[in-house]
């Protein structure tokens, strides 16, 4: 080979490592934005789910006053949401929202109904679509016979959210690539499945507590506690979140304690529905494994305990003050207004004024107004009156009488100050009745008293709120289709919950506080009748906001039916 061959071999190899280097840096390019691209489809697959969580939220009927499917809401929430997490998107950008149905039920939407896909305008580079409903067809997977899973639901429950995002490529437009797509879609089912959010009869939101639910009297004759159940085809329920962990060794020490009987009966019975749908017994204690959940099964409890997962207040929220529909917030404004209204104030908006001398004798007036520390009726009757209102505390002596038949707005200022026996909002030793009707005082019975929703005819409710200090019921006292507001003493509701101090607690389904506003609670020694307002068969909406609550109170104090003591609750 000679000295020219050599270097002909060698301008060769230049020529071919040229080549190759061209390759290389194409391929790179190729690499770098195909990884710049499956960074993108990570945001966006990331801003889809978020969005389609936001619009589960209104399909599933939960961000609405009424549980009903909201197609249009989720479609803004979706929207919202884009903007929010994902970086970059316009703020301007808009989608329109409006030509989806605003209640995905019949006849808006159907198992008939096509699915429907709005487009965001002015989001350019991003590519944003919402499409309503989602027909099986959509989510076919092969693993699932028919190609949709039990879960999935129909399509009216479905919507799909699509992010994607257009851009020029870095390096391969040197192949002809000069725009880079991604695209990235969720689809959420919203859906209340019945029975996850059910509010039980007795929720006792006390995270670490013993005893939480106990019953130790022995009962008297054959009457303990006593949850009823709801209706035909769903049992009784009692759920807690304690895990019993301040439970000692004691034969007592138990996160759920009950004698039985004098008879020898369960004194905590939970009733099974009428179907033969069985009560429940709920405790989170079971879940975590503590051997002090639940005590004297099969002797004083009608069912055994089971295992529950974390319970929040956040149920009873979203029922009772949600966003929309702050019901509790609004009963404590306007209540506070009135109990600390002067008389002359009172007088102007058409309140007949009492004092303290005022302790016998009927008015018939409708709305009433007693300007007295401690009122200490002895025989008053207000059978006309939808109002009453006092700056003080009330005491019904034994033997005395107060007849409030017709309220629907009972609002005592209390006495936050007091202490020792003087403590109490409202302390009835003889007897009151209240929302009881026209009968005669002596044929009162708050079952019979019924709303439309449990078959009756009482169209009024009474909202009947304490500030700051308890009720206490030694004598005998009526309150029917009534919902008892227990207030802390401030000028505005404050929910009072916890989001660090206990297991598990977080600020979406927060725990209860350990302490909470105190003497906002219940004593009963003597005859409590009392129902909750039921007025309809379904849930608290915006014309009915108190359905079905008997007792809101926040305090970590103990209510408590005393020996000797009887408690008639429905709601």
């Amino acid at each position: 080979m000679t000295a020219a061959d050599v270097r002909d071999d060698r301008g060769a190899v230049i020529v071919i490592f040229t080549l190759l280097l061209v390759a290389l840096l194409g391929l790179s390019a190729i690499v770098v934005d195909l990884g710049l691209a499956r960074v993108e489809r990570r945001e966006n697959q990331s801003g889809a789910d978020l969005a389609a969580l936001d619009a589960g939220l209104w399909l599933s009927g939960r961000g609405a006053a009424t549980p009903v499917i909201r197609p249009r809401a989720a479609c803004e929430a979706a929207l919202e949401s884009v903007r929010t997490n994902v970086e970059g998107f316009p703020a301007g950008a808009s989608l329109n929202c409006g030509a989806l149905p605003d209640v995905g039920t019949s006849p808006a939407c159907h198992g008939g109904t096509s699915p429907q896909t709005v487009v965001a305008s002015g989001a350019a580079p991003f590519d944003l679509s919402v499409t309503y409903p989602v027909a099986a067809g959509q989510i076919v997977e092969a693993s699932f016979t028919g190609g949709v899973g039990v879960d999935d639901g129909g399509q009216c429950e479905r919507m799909e959210i699509t992010v994607g995002r257009q851009r020029d490529s870095f390096f391969a437009g040197i192949f002809g690539v000069t725009e880079i797509q991604t695209e990235a879609t969720a689809v959420v089912r919203g859906a209340t499945i019945p029975g996850n959010d059910r509010v039980p009869a007795f929720l006792i939101l006390s995270r670490t507590g013993c005893r939480v639910l106990a019953n130790s009297a022995g009962g008297v004759g054959n009457r303990g506690i006593i949850v009823s159940a709801p209706s035909a085809t769903q049992g009784g329920s009692v759920r807690t979140d304690t895990d019993a962990s301040e439970c000692g060794n004691n034969n007592a020490d138990f996160g759920i304690y009950a004698d039985p009987l004098s008879d020898g009966s369960t004194s905590l019975t939970i009733d099974d529905a009428a179907s033969g749908a069985p009560g429940s017994l709920e405790t989170y204690a079971v879940t975590v494994g503590n051997p002090q959940a639940a005590a004297h099964f099969p002797g004083g409890l009608s069912h055994p305990p089971v295992g529950s997962g974390i319970t929040s207040r956040q149920p009873v929220d979203d029922r009772y003050n949600p966003a929309l529909r702050q019901a509790i917030d609004a009963l404590h404004a306007g209540a506070r207004n009135r109990v600390m209204w002067s008389a002359a104030t009172a007088a102007a908006n058409g309140f007949t004024v009492l004092g303290c001398g005022d302790v016998n004798g009927t008015w018939n007036a409708t709305r009433v107004f007693v300007d007295c520390a401690s009122w200490q009726p002895v025989d008053v009757r207000l059978p006309d009156a939808t109002d009453l209102v006092t700056t003080g505390k009330i005491e019904v002596a034994n033997n005395q009488l107060l007849y409030v038949p017709v309220a629907e707005r009972i609002y005592v200022r209390g006495c936050p100050t007091c202490n020792g026996g003087n403590l109490f909002g409202v302390r009835v030793a003889g007897e009151m009745y209240v929302n009881t009707g026209p009968e005669p005082i002596g044929s009162a019975d708050c079952d019979n008293r019924r709303g439309p929703g449990a078959g009756g005819a009482t169209t009024n409710i009474t909202a009947f709120v304490i500030f700051g200090s308890p009720l206490d019921v030694p004598g005998r006292a009526y309150l029917c289709q009534t919902t008892l507001y227990l207030a802390g003493e401030s000028p505005s509701y404050t929910r009072a919950t916890d989001t660090f101090s206990f297991p598990n607690c977080t600020a979406a389904k927060p725990c209860p506080v350990s302490t909470g506003p105190p003497n906002s609670h219940v004593d009963v020694g003597g005859f409590l009748d009392w129902s909750a307002p039921n007025q309809t068969t379904s849930l608290p909406d915006n014309t009915h906001p108190l359905e079905d609550l008997a007792l809101w109170t926040e305090t970590s104090h103990k209510s408590q039916v005393k020996s000797g003591g009887i408690l008639l609750t429905s709601g």
